[in-house]
């Protein structure tokens, strides 16, 4: 049985579970004795006071900070009192307790029970509501003073009687507490008075006593403290809520007025009225049942400020909110802070004299445990919580959400203001004036009179949740506005009215006496029958009245306004029967909105109907006495056309005068003038011909006869313009020419002579067809012929290009010596020399001299390029001492294309004069072209074997070719270092001697590069795997040949999927390091797959590189062997996964 496991184990167990309940036991009779010790409310003497203090502190719990009496709480209703633990819960995530906001005491504020205030009244009420929480609770903590100071009393009395202690001197105030409160219950023992002093041993004692009396002290003053919080708490959540309240309000407010139900602003009794008026639905009736709604608490006055006022400019006027939002916000978080610092602003018990007697005896001695008296418990507990601070800050933003409701509210006031702005600039000139249609005048009374209604719908006074808008003051400033826009146009549209009836009576009238006044010969005939028929529409012309325009003063255009053979504009009796209805209508528009009236504009528009009357029956009467007199005025007008036609035959008789054709008079000036006076004559004859021409053709066509076609007078016409007009070309030639002679040669603008001889050749040319008889016309086209064929050789005379070769070349030719700076030599004196005889041998010269200038230019071009341009130079691997060739790419540009230009230089036959420059250039470009090549071969060679020669390796194996590249890097620097100072491109291309130095540097280069490629197969030939590198990897590995780890970059070209080589030392995969001395052994390979095979013994790199890899390939034979052999031997024995 002792072998079954739980009976072996029995009595370890059973001594363990004896020893655990003894030892929790002890641990509870302890705590117990220790709460029976610590714990307050388990003294009889302290327990009374404790409880006292929290029951007077929950009623402070249930103050208000704040007078916000409203309809949810009324004055006389106690708040309910509500269990700490409930209180003491967090506000996240639980349903919070809605606390009343005001105390049953709370002095009611205008406002209060439904009316508003101002902030002024409300700041003072909340100054009174402070005054009196402050007494109140002031009162409060004078009677928990006195009752803690009494327990505490008792409490050190009983002590010390239980000690057998006498009672002290030092608390002989203390004692008189317990003797008052005890009265004659004590006895003559209670009555005792204290006749010694603390003992020692007597302060020891007491001091215990005193620290528990302490701790008693301040925790009825935590209690105080958390009451108070809790009522600072409490009310701001309250306000919270409430401003929670009036948001939903506002928000069910704005859902009932977009869904169209009743208003939550009306009364019961409204509210009932909209109700019924309405299609019964399910729910409507709940309206009725729902809690009564919170009345605002604030005023805010809504003005409005007028700005200034500018046509087609922006407006000033807004409107005004006092107060603001955010003095609203700041003014309530401001009284609450202002609460909350009256609330907390009280000193410790402990600091008080009364509690000196317990503090005393451990301060004296300096415990550890006296107490830090600190006054500002209650306002550290207050001002300094978190969850209070958040509260604030939400009260502040309902606030302003609130008042932001007004604003969305007062936003459909921004139309009030525009209108204002509109109507403030309104002109009847602009926006309305005389030509403006009658629904514009219409829309305007319309527009004005509802204006007037709207301002009128205004509501005063607008309740917005915990704001009423007061719009009093907006609503007066607006009334003014429309009634002033509405009387100027109610004044204007009679006085418009009556200026359309003065103005059409005026033309009835001026029609009437036209009509009235008989015509006496033709022409008063044609013009009163063209009148009276473009005034009773028979003319053949649409003269339909435009019904749109009102006013008398037609646009151009518009056919109800024609002319009437004067030029004069004539209104038909339609247009005129138009307009009178149109003022017959704008009367009606009178009428329909109670325009008042004179009896002179009633009077007037009776006239204008009489008026029109009178014009018909004239028109009438006009037409018939028209049709009588019609013979009569047509046979007057045939009786003119012979006289007419005698007036052309005379004109062509005075244009076939022999002085029009006289080459005699054409030859002088005093005869040339003689005929232009002659033909100013003849064409005011001819004119006044044409113009009655036109004119009895007019009356033909008025009086409805055949119209006579008069083609003389346009061949009469004809020919008069081109005899005047060859005379005047003539006459102006004479004088342009004789200019153009005088002129100094140096000066003679060819262009500007060409333009104007061709101008007067064509006119000359054209007179010559027209009139082919006359010989002035031949004389001016041959004189004008002569003058151009001059203009060739005077172009090429004055070829800027001519030079003093040249001129030598035609002073021969011409037989005079030309002065071209004298002031006489001008180009008359010019054509006086027969220059114009060589003209081909001049051309030819000028031409010439053109030709050898455009090839000088090319050369000047090219030139003026290579004195600039440069040779690009960089530093070499950042030396400051060592310079090479950069980007030749323009110079090489520049040097094809100055090559291309001086061999068509050259290829020119115009090229004599400067052959021997041409071909200087040619010489030397073609140098520099070959000398650059060679330049840039040597510097290709020199950059590639100087990074290989600056190796120390290299150098010892190639030493000859080393010592010549030396010799040569030292020129190559010089000559860099040289050009870098003067890097002019062509000079230093075609210094002397220098083709020949580059010549000579390539051939040894190229002997250099030859050996190095001897050298490089002969490591091939000893290594054959380095055939697979290229010439510069191999020579990377040669150059440091004494850093074996140089090798590894190449591996994988030299040997498949072999990586890396693992050094001894752990060094394999290091790029850095020197030297041949630790880690030049060789341990094992490594694949790309990062597989690693150790060598079957360490290889030692030594000697040349070739050697030692030879000897790697031989280490990864026989390891690779090795490795296999002990596969093959292990495979038997162990499992194939480990295998």
């Amino acid at each position: 049985v002792m072998k079954i496991p739980f009976f072996a184990r029995f009595g370890r167990w059973k001594l363990y579970t004896i020893w655990r309940t003894s030892v929790i036991r002890q641990k509870i009779r302890k705590s117990r004795n220790l709460l029976s010790k610590a714990l307050f409310i388990l003294n009889p003497t302290m327990r009374d006071a404790l409880l006292a203090v929290r029951s007077e502190c929950v009623t402070v719990s249930t103050w208000g900070l704040l007078d916000l009496t409203t309809p949810t709480t009324k004055p006389g209703t106690r708040p309910p009192v509500v269990p700490s633990e409930q209180r003491r819960r967090g506000r996240p995530g639980k349903k919070r307790f809605k606390w009343p906001i005001a105390e049953a005491s709370a002095l009611p504020i205008r406002g209060a029970g439904g009316s508003c205030c101002r902030v002024e009244e409300f700041a003072e009420a909340q100054t009174v509501c402070r005054q009196t929480l402050s007494k109140n609770l002031m009162a409060v903590r004078e009677s928990l003073k006195m009752t803690v100071l009494k327990a505490c009393a008792r409490s050190l009395s009983d002590f010390l009687k239980a000690n057998g202690f006498h009672q002290p001197k030092e608390l002989q105030s203390v004692f008189s507490l317990v003797e008052d409160a005890d009265g004659d219950e004590e006895g003559e023992e209670g009555a005792a008075e204290p006749d010694h002093h603390f003992t020692y041993t007597e302060q020891a004692t007491t001091r215990t006593k005193c620290r528990e009396l302490v701790r008693f002290i301040r925790t009825c003053e935590y209690i105080l403290s958390d009451s108070v919080s809790a009522m600072c708490f409490r009310s701001t959540e309250g306000l919270l809520a409430l401003l929670d309240q009036y948001m939903k309000q506002v928000e069910e407010e704005e859902r009932r007025r977009l869904e169209g139900g009743p208003s939550t602003n009306l009364s019961r009794a409204e509210t009932m009225k909209s109700i019924l008026a309405q299609p019964y639905r399910p729910g409507m009736l709940g309206v009725l049942d729902a809690p009564p709604l919170e009345k605002p608490i604030f005023i805010v006055d809504c003005t409005f400020v007028v700005g200034q006022h500018r046509r087609g400019g922006e407006h000033s006027s807004r409107l005004e909110f006092s107060p603001t939002g955010q003095d609203f916000r700041t003014f309530i978080e401001e009284s609450l802070m202002e609460s909350l610092r009256a609330v907390s602003s009280s000193p410790s018990f402990l600091a008080l004299p009364e509690f000196r007697p317990f503090v005393a005896p451990l301060s004296e001695v300096g415990s550890s445990d006296a107490p830090t008296i600190s006054s500002t418990r209650t306002a550290g507990a207050v001002l300094n919580n978190q969850q209070l601070g958040e509260v604030l800050l939400a009260v502040g933003e309902r606030v302003a959400n609130l008042f932001d409701k007004v604003m969305d509210f007062t936003a459909t006031y921004q139309r009030y203001v525009r209108m204002y702005d509109e109507n403030e600039v309104m002109s009847i000139e602009e926006d309305y004036g005389p030509d403006a249609e009658l629904e514009v005048y219409r829309d305007g009374l319309v527009k004005y009179r509802d204006e007037q209604q709207m301002i009128a719908a205004i509501e005063p006074r607008k309740e917005i949740g915990l704001f009423r808008l007061d719009a009093e003051a907006f609503q007066k400033t607006l009334k003014p506005n429309p009634v002033k826009c509405l009387e100027k146009l109610q004044r204007y549209i009679p006085e418009m009215a009556m200026d359309r009836i003065h103005r059409l009576l005026g033309e009835l009238k001026e029609a009437n006496e036209k009509l009235g006044t008989l015509p006496s010969n033709v022409e008063e005939f044609v013009h009163f029958t063209t009148y009276l028929g473009k005034l009773a529409g028979t003319d053949g012309k649409d003269a339909a009245a435009s019904s749109g325009s009102p006013d008398g003063a037609r646009e151009e255009g518009d056919d109800t306004r024609v002319g009437d053979g004067e030029g004069e504009a004539v209104i038909s009796l339609q247009a005129m029967e138009s307009r009178q209805e149109d003022v017959g209508d704008i009367m009606d528009l009178v009428k329909e909105f109670n325009i008042k009236t004179s009896t002179k504009q009633r009077t007037s528009f009776m006239e204008l109907s009489q008026a029109l009357g009178s014009l018909r029956n004239q028109i009438e009467f006009s037409q018939g006495n028209t049709e009588a007199n019609i013979n009569r005025f047509i046979k007057e007008l045939g009786q003119e056309i012979p006289v007419m036609l005698d007036c052309v035959t005379k004109g062509f008789d005075k244009l076939r005068d022999h002085k029009l054709s006289d080459e005699s008079l054409a030859s002088s000036k005093e005869g040339r003038q003689e005929v232009l006076e002659t033909l100013e004559h003849i064409d005011q004859h001819v004119a006044a011909t044409i113009v009655d021409a036109q004119r009895i053709n007019d009356y033909q066509e008025a009086l409805k006869i055949e119209v006579t076609p008069f083609e003389k007078v346009d061949e009469l016409k004809v020919l008069c313009g081109s005899v005047a007009r060859l005379w005047k070309s003539l006459e102006e030639w004479e004088q342009t020419s004789e200019q153009w002679l005088q002129w100094r040669f140096g000066l003679v603008d060819v262009d500007k002579i060409s333009k104007e001889v061709a101008v007067y050749q064509k006119v000359a040319m054209q007179s010559t067809k027209q009139l082919e008889t006359n010989a002035v016309a031949a004389k001016f086209t041959a004189k004008v012929t002569a003058f151009k064929n001059t203009l060739p050789v005077v172009m090429a005379l004055r070829n800027s290009a001519l030079k003093e070769r040249h001129w030598e070349e035609i002073n021969e030719i011409i037989g005079v010596e030309l002065d071209l700076e004298s002031d006489e030599l001008t180009l008359g004196v010019l054509l006086s020399m027969g220059v114009d005889k060589s003209m081909e041998e001049i051309q030819e010269i000028s031409g010439r001299a053109a030709a050898e200038q455009s090839l000088e230019e090319m050369l000047d071009k090219v030139k003026r390029v290579w004195e600039d341009l440069e040779l690009v130079l960089n530093p070499y691997k950042d030396s400051k001492e060592v310079f090479i060739l950069g980007s030749v790419d323009d110079v090489i540009t520049a040097l094809e294309d100055s090559l291309v230009n001086i061999s068509t230089i050259s290829g020119s036959r115009f090229v004599g004069p400067i052959r021997d420059e041409v071909e200087e250039w040619q010489k030397n470009l073609m140098l520099f072209q070959e000398t650059l090549d060679e330049w840039l071969a040597v510097q290709r060679n020199w950059v590639y074997l100087e990074s290989i020669f600056s190796a120390g390796d290299i150098k010892k194996q190639l030493p000859i070719e080393s010592a010549k590249f030396m010799e040569i890097d030292q020129h190559w620097r010089n000559i860099m270092k040289d050009t870098n100072d003067y890097s002019v491109a062509l000079v230093a291309g075609t210094k002397e001697g220098r083709l020949e130095q580059f010549k000579e540097f390539n051939e040894t280069l190229d002997q250099i590069q030859k050996s190095l490629e001897e050298y490089l197969h002969s490591k091939r030939k000893a290594f054959p795997r380095f055939f697979f590198l290229s010439n510069d990897e191999l020579l990377e590995i040669l150059a440091q040949a004494r850093r074996v780890q140089a090798v590894q970059p190449h591996l994988r070209k030299c040997f498949d999927n072999l990586v890396k080589l693992r050094f001894s030392g752990g060094e394999d995969d290091k790029s850095g390091g020197g030297g041949s001395s630790g880690g030049s052994d060789i341990v094992g390979m490594i694949s790309s797959e990062g597989e690693e095979i150790p060598f079957f013994k360490a290889l030692k790199a030594r000697g040349n590189v070739e050697k030692w890899l030879l000897e790697v390939e031989e280490h990864m034979i026989k390891s690779m062997h090795a490795v296999m052999k002990k596969g093959f031997i292990d495979y038997p024995e162990q499992p194939r996964k480990e295998w």
